[in-house]
């Protein structure tokens, strides 16, 4: 490259592998034949990361909440309606998480008929 080009861009060296490569194929060609698939597919794909986001906030909220609670933490209003209001989030998440990946799963497998 001339030297204008390589003072411009940064080059950025990805490594192709071939079931990458067929995964990105797949998924160009379901969007051109059914689109609605893939655009479901995206918003799962997108749904998942914030339900594992949520989850893992719930987490580090409880952990934070143990590690400040001095003496009996069975006396601590706070925490303990915490905790109950995280176990109803993380079961609703549970559940939806499931739903999704069988619809995941039942994407993948019209995909997988291209």
């Amino acid at each position: 490259y001339a030297p204008e080009v390589s003072t411009k861009v940064v080059l950025v060296n990805f490594t192709i592998t071939p079931v990458g490569l067929s995964d990105q194929l797949l998924g160009i060609t379901v969007e051109v034949e059914r689109n609605d698939l893939e655009v479901e597919r995206q918003k799962l794909l997108i749904q998942n990361a914030g339900f594992k986001k949520q989850l893992a906030e719930i987490e580090d909220k409880i952990l934070k909440m143990l590690s400040e609670a001095g003496g009996d933490i069975l006396e601590d209003e706070e925490l303990i309606n915490t905790l109950s209001a995280s176990k109803v989030t993380s079961n609703e998440i549970a559940v939806a998480l499931e739903a999704a990946e069988t619809t995941e799963a039942t994407i993948n497998e019209i995909r997988m008929k291209y």
